[in-house]
Protein backbone atom coordinates (compact mmCIF):
# COMPACT_ATOMS: atom_id res chain seq x y z
CA UNK A 1 0.00 0.00 0.00
CA UNK A 2 2.84 2.44 0.92
CA UNK A 3 4.16 2.29 -2.78
CA UNK A 4 0.75 3.11 -4.14
CA UNK A 5 0.36 5.73 -2.19
CA UNK A 6 3.92 6.99 -3.07
CA UNK A 7 3.07 7.11 -6.79
CA UNK A 8 0.00 8.78 -5.97
CA UNK A 9 1.82 11.09 -4.22
CA UNK A 10 4.68 11.81 -6.80
CA UNK A 11 1.54 11.97 -9.56
CA UNK A 12 -0.27 14.72 -8.02
CA UNK A 13 2.77 16.61 -7.18
CA UNK A 14 4.04 16.16 -11.28
CA UNK A 15 0.30 17.51 -12.25
CA UNK A 16 1.20 20.95 -10.18
CA UNK A 17 4.44 21.25 -11.20
CA UNK A 18 2.76 21.17 -14.88
CA UNK A 19 -0.60 23.05 -14.06
CA UNK A 20 2.59 25.85 -12.49
CA UNK A 21 4.24 25.58 -15.52
CA UNK A 22 1.76 26.12 -17.97
CA UNK A 23 0.43 29.46 -15.91
CA UNK A 24 4.02 30.53 -15.73
CA UNK A 25 4.53 30.09 -19.62
CA UNK A 26 1.18 31.97 -19.85
CA UNK A 27 2.24 34.67 -18.15
CA UNK A 28 5.41 35.35 -19.66
CA UNK A 29 3.39 34.95 -23.20
CA UNK A 30 4.03 38.65 -25.20
CA UNK A 31 -0.30 38.11 -25.68
CA UNK A 32 -1.50 35.70 -22.35
CA UNK A 33 -4.40 33.65 -22.84
CA UNK A 34 -7.33 34.97 -20.47
CA UNK A 35 -7.72 32.50 -18.01
CA UNK A 36 -11.36 33.70 -16.98
CA UNK A 37 -13.31 33.55 -20.16
CA UNK A 38 -15.27 30.58 -21.17
CA UNK A 39 -13.99 29.83 -24.67
CA UNK A 40 -16.01 27.21 -25.51
CA UNK A 41 -19.41 28.36 -25.30
CA UNK A 42 -21.15 26.21 -27.47
CA UNK A 43 -24.67 27.94 -27.78
CA UNK A 44 -26.46 31.20 -26.27
CA UNK A 45 -30.39 31.14 -25.58
CA UNK A 46 -32.52 31.15 -28.73
CA UNK A 47 -29.22 30.28 -31.05
CA UNK A 48 -31.19 26.65 -32.58
CA UNK A 49 -31.97 26.57 -36.16
CA UNK A 50 -30.19 28.19 -37.85
CA UNK A 51 -26.76 26.70 -39.43
CA UNK A 52 -23.76 28.27 -41.12
CA UNK A 53 -23.95 25.16 -43.49
CA UNK A 54 -26.37 25.23 -46.50
CA UNK A 55 -28.31 28.08 -44.85
CA UNK A 56 -29.79 30.56 -47.28
CA UNK A 57 -28.75 34.34 -46.86
CA UNK A 58 -32.78 34.81 -46.98
CA UNK A 59 -34.07 32.53 -44.24
CA UNK A 60 -30.89 31.66 -42.73
CA UNK A 61 -32.23 28.03 -42.53
CA UNK A 62 -30.11 24.68 -42.12
CA UNK A 63 -28.11 22.84 -39.70
CA UNK A 64 -24.73 23.67 -38.96
CA UNK A 65 -21.98 20.51 -38.93
CA UNK A 66 -20.30 22.18 -36.31
CA UNK A 67 -21.14 22.64 -32.83
CA UNK A 68 -22.03 26.49 -32.71
CA UNK A 69 -25.07 27.66 -34.93
CA UNK A 70 -25.76 30.98 -36.55
CA UNK A 71 -27.30 32.90 -33.86
CA UNK A 72 -30.29 34.05 -36.55
CA UNK A 73 -27.79 36.67 -38.56
CA UNK A 74 -28.01 36.82 -42.49
CA UNK A 75 -25.29 35.06 -44.18
CA UNK A 76 -23.66 36.63 -47.98
CA UNK A 77 -22.37 34.82 -50.64
CA UNK A 78 -18.79 35.74 -52.38
CA UNK A 79 -20.88 37.64 -54.92
CA UNK A 80 -22.59 39.99 -52.04
CA UNK A 81 -19.23 40.71 -50.26
CA UNK A 82 -18.06 41.50 -53.30
CA UNK A 83 -20.45 44.01 -53.65
CA UNK A 84 -20.30 45.68 -50.68
CA UNK A 85 -16.65 45.48 -50.93
CA UNK A 86 -16.92 47.18 -54.44
CA UNK A 87 -19.18 50.27 -53.35
CA UNK A 88 -18.81 53.75 -52.97
CA UNK A 89 -19.75 53.56 -49.59
CA UNK A 90 -16.90 51.46 -48.58
CA UNK A 91 -14.63 53.78 -47.56
CA UNK A 92 -11.92 52.12 -45.32
CA UNK A 93 -10.38 54.39 -42.62
CA UNK A 94 -12.94 56.90 -42.61
CA UNK A 95 -15.52 58.20 -40.70
CA UNK A 96 -17.56 58.48 -43.90
CA UNK A 97 -18.11 54.39 -44.68
CA UNK A 98 -21.06 53.24 -44.53
CA UNK A 99 -19.81 49.42 -44.34
CA UNK A 100 -16.77 47.49 -42.24
CA UNK A 101 -15.30 43.91 -42.98
CA UNK A 102 -14.17 42.62 -39.67
CA UNK A 103 -11.90 39.75 -40.57
CA UNK A 104 -12.08 36.97 -37.31
CA UNK A 105 -8.85 35.07 -37.91
CA UNK A 106 -5.83 35.12 -35.24
CA UNK A 107 -3.14 37.66 -35.67
CA UNK A 108 -0.56 35.34 -37.74
CA UNK A 109 -4.04 34.83 -39.83
CA UNK A 110 -4.53 38.55 -40.58
CA UNK A 111 -1.18 39.39 -41.31
CA UNK A 112 -0.50 36.86 -43.48
CA UNK A 113 -3.62 38.09 -45.76
CA UNK A 114 -7.11 39.67 -45.25
CA UNK A 115 -9.94 41.76 -47.21
CA UNK A 116 -8.48 45.33 -47.85
CA UNK A 117 -9.87 47.26 -44.88
CA UNK A 118 -11.05 44.62 -42.57
CA UNK A 119 -10.14 45.16 -38.96
CA UNK A 120 -9.24 42.22 -36.92
CA UNK A 121 -11.49 40.84 -34.18
CA UNK A 122 -10.19 37.58 -32.51
CA UNK A 123 -12.78 36.37 -30.32
CA UNK A 124 -10.50 34.75 -28.29
CA UNK A 125 -8.71 37.85 -27.60
CA UNK A 126 -11.92 40.39 -27.88
CA UNK A 127 -10.83 42.38 -24.75
CA UNK A 128 -7.82 43.41 -26.72
CA UNK A 129 -9.62 44.26 -30.21
CA UNK A 130 -13.45 45.60 -29.01
CA UNK A 131 -12.58 48.50 -27.46
CA UNK A 132 -10.68 50.11 -30.55
CA UNK A 133 -13.74 48.50 -33.18
CA UNK A 134 -16.49 49.10 -31.27
CA UNK A 135 -16.74 52.60 -31.89
CA UNK A 136 -16.60 52.17 -35.97
CA UNK A 137 -19.24 49.35 -35.53
CA UNK A 138 -21.53 51.87 -34.30
CA UNK A 139 -21.22 54.37 -36.94
CA UNK A 140 -21.37 52.28 -40.04
CA UNK A 141 -24.86 50.76 -41.70
CA UNK A 142 -23.54 47.41 -41.90
CA UNK A 143 -20.78 44.72 -40.17
CA UNK A 144 -19.54 42.00 -42.39
CA UNK A 145 -17.91 39.26 -40.78
CA UNK A 146 -15.67 36.54 -41.80
CA UNK A 147 -13.29 33.89 -40.96
CA UNK A 148 -11.35 31.24 -43.22
CA UNK A 149 -14.78 29.98 -44.22
CA UNK A 150 -15.52 26.43 -44.85
CA UNK A 151 -16.30 24.85 -40.96
CA UNK A 152 -14.81 27.76 -39.40
CA UNK A 153 -16.40 29.00 -36.82
CA UNK A 154 -14.49 32.12 -35.45
CA UNK A 155 -16.91 34.41 -37.46
CA UNK A 156 -20.00 33.44 -35.94
CA UNK A 157 -18.40 33.51 -32.65
CA UNK A 158 -17.55 37.09 -33.07
CA UNK A 159 -20.83 38.21 -34.20
CA UNK A 160 -22.32 36.84 -31.06
CA UNK A 161 -19.98 38.93 -29.59
CA UNK A 162 -21.33 41.71 -31.32
CA UNK A 163 -25.10 40.67 -30.53
CA UNK A 164 -23.97 40.50 -26.98
CA UNK A 165 -22.99 44.09 -27.40
CA UNK A 166 -26.32 45.17 -28.41
CA UNK A 167 -25.18 45.58 -32.19
CA UNK A 168 -28.58 44.60 -33.80
CA UNK A 169 -28.55 41.33 -35.79
CA UNK A 170 -29.53 43.42 -38.95
CA UNK A 171 -26.75 45.38 -39.23
CA UNK A 172 -24.57 41.81 -39.29
CA UNK A 173 -24.06 39.96 -41.87
CA UNK A 174 -21.44 36.60 -42.20
CA UNK A 175 -19.65 36.36 -45.03
CA UNK A 176 -20.02 32.55 -44.72
CA UNK A 177 -17.61 31.44 -47.98
CA UNK A 178 -14.98 33.99 -46.07
CA UNK A 179 -11.16 34.31 -46.79
CA UNK A 180 -10.30 31.37 -48.64
CA UNK A 181 -13.35 32.57 -51.53
CA UNK A 182 -12.16 36.32 -51.59
CA UNK A 183 -8.54 34.44 -51.95
CA UNK A 184 -9.73 32.25 -54.61
CA UNK A 185 -11.06 34.58 -56.49
CA UNK A 186 -8.13 36.63 -56.43
CA UNK A 187 -9.96 40.01 -55.23
CA UNK A 188 -7.94 43.03 -53.32
CA UNK A 189 -5.77 42.02 -50.10
CA UNK A 190 -3.67 43.41 -47.40
CA UNK A 191 -0.72 42.29 -45.59
CA UNK A 192 1.25 42.82 -42.88
CA UNK A 193 -0.09 44.32 -39.28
Amino acid sequence: MTRWRKTVREAIVLAMIGAGLGLAGNMVRARPLPLGEDHFKMRTAGSRGAGIEGAGAETGEGQADGPIANPGIVEISLDQAIDYFSSPDYLPGTSDTRYLFIDARDDEAYEEGRISGAVQVDHYRKQEYLPDVLPIVEQVEQVIVYCNGGKCEDSILVAMDLLELGVPAERILLFKDGWEAWLGAGLDIETGE
